[in-house]
């Protein structure tokens, strides 16, 4: 079974001078929220060297409640032994610390978003860890997934250009790899 995930994202500055009134942060239309089950965590470490390597990638680091949500759902709400691993950013750990109590608050007073994709009826706490993103091959992998799919929404929605047959292909993969029963795979949201 699957203890640990790992979670990033992409299309936010991380400027939160700059959101706008509805929280979206001015000016970026699109923001992109992965999360990763490792079963092995050895094996991916191999597989993110390789690619480094394949890619000529030398910089350590490729460039939160819905996610615990589905991973409540996925774990049919035991996810007390799970660990949840972020890139540590300053200006988030507080805003993520702060909506998984939240979010927890919710489900103890019964006022809980209903989602089909997700369950906000926490009945245990995983544990939740900033860690450095090059230190983990995990949070490397979320923060390739997370931009693939920005830049691929960008690219669809606003982009010059529209994305290539590749990305396509992959961005199906994912899709095709998505159960709403279950949490796992792509879920949309619009603001």
């Amino acid at each position: 079974m699957i203890k640990k995930y790992y979670v990033d994202e992409s299309g936010n500055s991380g400027n939160l001078t700059r959101s706008g009134k509805g929280f979206e942060f001015a000016q970026q239309q699109i923001f992109s929220l992965a999360c990763l089950g490792v079963e092995n965590a050895d094996a991916l470490e191999a597989e993110i060297a390789r690619l480094k390597i394949a890619h000529h990638i030398q910089a350590p680091e490729f460039k939160s409640s819905l996610v615990r949500a589905r991973i409540n759902l996925l774990h049919r709400r035991r996810i007390g032994g799970l660990t949840l691993f972020h890139d540590e950013q300053v200006q988030f750990d507080d805003i993520l610390r702060s909506a998984k109590q939240g979010a927890e608050e919710l489900a103890r007073m019964g006022s809980v978003p209903v989602m089909p994709s997700a369950d906000y009826h926490f009945e245990e706490q995983a544990t939740f860890v900033f860690a450095h993103p090059h230190a983990s091959p995990g949070i490397q992998a979320a923060d390739i997934l997370a931009g693939f799919v920005m830049r691929f929404a960008r690219d669809l929605l606003y982009g010059e250009r529209a994305p290539t047959d590749q990305a396509q292909r992959a961005f199906h993969r994912l899709v095709a790899l998505t159960d709403a029963a279950d949490g796992r795979g792509v879920c949309a949201l619009a603001v």
